[in-house]
């Protein structure tokens, strides 16, 4: 029995490096349930898709609005992983 593909949220910026990460996301079987940019998303929306793991595209933008996320981003057994955009 295969496993059930991870729950992912992506968020990043609107643009062709989302674009991408949700391509690369996809191909690598996870199951992105929730792609927000982090300058005018809302936190509790990720929260309420039930992501086992967050990916943050970092950029100078997004880093300033994280502190919203800080809550969805730590926690408990929720993997976060950052990439430098």
């Amino acid at each position: 029995m295969a496993e059930p593909a991870t729950r992912v949220a992506l968020l990043a910026r609107p643009g062709a490096a989302c674009d991408n990460l949700q391509a690369a996301l996809r191909q690598a079987g996870a199951d992105v349930v929730a792609v927000q940019d982090p300058g005018n998303g809302d936190p509790s929306a990720i929260a309420a898709a039930h992501p086992s793991a967050v990916l943050v595209a970092l950029e100078p933008a997004v880093e300033e609005a994280l502190e919203r996320y800080d809550t969805v981003l730590s926690e408990p057994g929720r993997l976060v992983i950052y990439d430098e955009v």
